[in-house]
């Protein structure tokens, strides 16, 4: 049987306003970052979703997200977490951005992060199992950028690249995909109206 997740990335943070790394540290949502939730809310509504199950990182503002979207009792997991940046966490986002993107990983990781497989093999394996489970047919998940790109990358290979270079994960943006025979297949993403980004 054919099986639904919804993989939604946080409303803005204070951190994200300051421009700062958010891996494994945490920030409040900001007033725009729960009306952006509010909003994602309404757009699975009226996209005819509805959740039989709803989980999220253990991050609050995973979690602020993930009861404001999903409106019911939420699962927390460890491994829905962002991407730990070690000693970058907190740091000004435009540090990381003076190194060229593909010595990114290996410098996340000589600063005490992870590595993109470890969050690659993390991340997928947990919604593999929230989705094998036999009730589990509509899943919301709220997680965050980083992890929802290395889903994708999991998913569509190769081809991840150009689709992530067409399609932002942004706060609140809804990633859509399919589960079926033990296979996840990306659908389609939705994004909240401009105005609450």
């Amino acid at each position: 049987m054919d099986k639904t997740l919804v993989l939604v990335r946080h409303g803005q943070t204070l951190f994200n306003m300051e421009n700062r790394v958010q891996g494994w540290c945490d920030s409040p949502l900001t007033e725009t970052g729960r009306a952006q939730a509010a909003l994602a809310g309404k757009t699975l509504q009226e996209a005819g979703y509805v959740f039989d199950h709803v989980y999220c990182s253990t991050a609050e503002r995973a979690c602020d997200t993930a009861e404001i979207v999903g409106g019911m009792p939420y699962v927390r997991c460890k491994d829905l977490r962002e991407r730990c940046y070690g000693r970058m966490e907190g740091e000004s986002r435009r540090i990381s951005h003076c190194i060229p993107a593909e010595m990114r990983d290996a410098f996340y990781t000589a600063m005490g992060g992870e590595s993109r497989a470890q969050v690659q093999q993390r991340v997928y394996h947990q919604l593999e199992q929230i989705m094998q489970k036999e009730d589990h047919h509509t899943v919301l998940a709220v997680s965050h950028g980083e992890s929802i790109a290395c889903m994708i990358e999991m998913v569509l290979k190769e081809q991840a690249d150009v689709f992530l270079k067409e399609h932002r994960i942004e706060n609140c943006s809804m990633t859509i995909l399919l589960y079926s025979e033990r296979m996840f297949y990306l659908q389609k993403m939705l994004y909240i109206p401009e105005a609450a980004s």
